[in-house]
């Protein structure tokens, strides 16, 4: 029997007891919310290491990249870098392919975003003055991990064929993903080129290049040395100019104030990022491309001849007028300043014109036939003709034209 005493400390005791430690009915939902955050934790873990698994693995010295996208920078969730400033979009009458200048154009190819997944998308008018329309980007194979497909996530009314260094791999018209391949070690001209299927109606598509273990080099080459990411901020002027071989020289040469009001800022960023050399590069490769002519380009040029098989296709050879500067120094330059001893006008154009896969429309408006057929007097400096076409002769039967093949079969081979 307790005392009074006694049971007054036993009831201070359980009463403090009680204020310091849950109930028993309390302890247990504390036990299930600390099991439920446990597994949540080990819920998200999972996923993150299923999403790790889907990615595919980066390998020193690549990189994985969807070639779309609003603007430069990381494109999704799987940590694949959007490069939408490498794509050249262009559209084709007959056998002439015209840049594209506006992304509210008929027909151009443009970088968009459907939640965290870039996308290029296009929209082609029913009767459409242009048969095709096309994305074209420069891509490297680096190691036998590396990958590309094509991405078709809506297509409407067209088929997409994809053209591999100048050669057809595939035709496509409905969605999924496409792989396809090209030598390991080597460099691809890749051009996903739109095609309505039946002309009178309107046709449109959401479509990508990706690539998994693209070689580093050549983006470090486009984001850094050639400062194309200037040009991947989602707006109108930059695509213009990003897409224009014309503004670009003229921006180069003449600076911002040459242009139009709406294309001084983008102009300013990119030639002031480009280091010298670039830019004296630059303005060479856009020099002969024709870019440095006033008014309508070489392609609108030969366009409006009219006497034009419509057999040809443009999309199995490469047309310099229309082609992207900025690949061609990634991608070839170094071969070309090793055959021609340096950066040389002349030497670079006669490269150009003997080479088989470049498009014969543009040898004629650029002159091949005259500048092959000068005498050694008319040629200033040193790279006389016969000069000339002795390193395209030698490059040809050496390792150089290796190393060009390796670069492009459209565009560095000879």
């Amino acid at each position: 029997m307790l005392t009074p005493t006694q049971v007054r400390v036993w009831f201070a005791v359980c009463l403090s007891m009680a204020m310091h430690f849950p109930t028993i009915t309390g302890h247990k939902h504390l036990m299930r919310r600390e099991l439920q955050a446990q597994g949540g934790s080990s819920r998200r873990r999972d996923r993150r290491r299923r999403s790790r698994r889907r990615s595919s693995p980066r390998r020193r010295g690549t990189i994985n990249v969807e070639f779309a996208g609003k603007v430069h920078g990381v494109g999704n969730n799987n940590g694949e870098f959007g490069r939408p400033e490498v794509v050249k979009s262009e559209r084709c009458d007959k056998a002439v392919c015209h840049e594209c200048q506006n992304r509210t154009d008929d027909g151009c190819w443009y970088g968009t975003a459907v939640g965290s997944r870039g996308e290029m998308s296009i929209a082609v008018q029913a009767n459409s003055l242009f048969d095709s329309f096309v994305q074209e980007v420069f891509l490297s194979c680096s190691t036998s991990g590396g990958h590309y497909h094509l991405a078709v996530h809506k297509i409407k009314n067209g088929k997409i064929a994809v053209y591999v260094n100048n050669a057809l791999v595939r035709e496509v018209t409905s969605t999924g993903k496409f792989d396809f391949t090209f030598d390991t070690g080597t460099k691809a001209r890749v051009r996903s080129v739109f095609v309505p299927i039946n002309k009178g109606k309107s046709s449109s598509a959401e479509a990508k290049i990706e690539g998994k273990g693209v070689d580093e080099s050549v983006d470090k080459c486009m984001t850094t040395k050639l400062c194309m990411n200037k040009l991947g901020d989602d707006t109108d002027a930059a695509f213009e100019l990003r897409n224009s071989n014309h503004l670009q020289y003229k921006c180069l040469v003449s600076g911002a104030n040459s242009l139009s009001s709406h294309l001084q800022l983008e102009c300013t960023a990119w030639e002031v990022c480009l280091p010298a050399e670039s830019k004296d590069i630059l303005k060479v490769l856009l020099k002969i491309s024709g870019a440095s002519l006033t008014g309508s380009s070489f392609a609108d040029k030969v366009s409006a001849q009219g006497n034009l098989s419509t057999s040809l296709d443009p999309n199995t050879c490469v047309n310099p007028a229309v082609d992207d500067p900025e690949s061609f120094e990634c991608e070839c330059l170094s071969d070309m300043e090793t055959t021609c001893g340096g950066v040389d006008e002349d030497c670079f154009k006669g490269i150009l014109c003997g080479k088989a896969e470049i498009c014969q429309t543009w040898k004629d408006d650029a002159g091949c036939t005259t500048l092959i057929q000068k005498s050694e007097a008319e040629i200033s400096g040193t790279h006389s003709i016969e000069a000339l076409r002795q390193r395209i002769q030698e490059s040809a039967s050496s390792g150089i034209d290796a190393s060009l093949d390796g670069s492009l079969h459209g565009k560095c081979s000879q």
